[in-house]
């Protein structure tokens, strides 16, 4: 995929891919789940794209930019799994995506 290709899809696809429901529960009960949900998350919301920039704020494309170019505040932050869990929100809510818990 090449950045001008991101799009809603590529979001829903990894929603569907790690579970749904992992938009709704504790986030300290399913950490191991939510990272990997959020490692993924991170890496397509920093890359660069028409979509990316129409959809998401620009405090969020560079809280993504900055954790995977590992600044020190950002590694912190996103080591707590309710901040991870906060973030994953964000995207979903900016993307318009409500999780059902069934």
């Amino acid at each position: 995929m090449t950045a001008s290709e991101v799009s809603k899809q590529d979001y829903l696809n990894l929603l569907e891919k790690h579970g749904k429901e992992l938009i709704v529960v504790d986030p300290v009960a399913k950490a191991a789940e939510i990272q990997a949900l959020f490692l993924e998350v991170v890496k397509l919301v920093a890359t660069p794209s028409p979509f990316n920039k129409q959809t998401f704020s620009k405090l969020l494309i560079h809280a993504a930019g900055q954790f995977l170019a590992s600044d020190p505040q950002a590694v912190e932050l996103f080591s707590q799994p309710i901040q991870r869990r906060v973030f994953l929100d964000e995207v979903y809510e900016e993307l318009g995506v409500m999780a059902s818990p069934n």
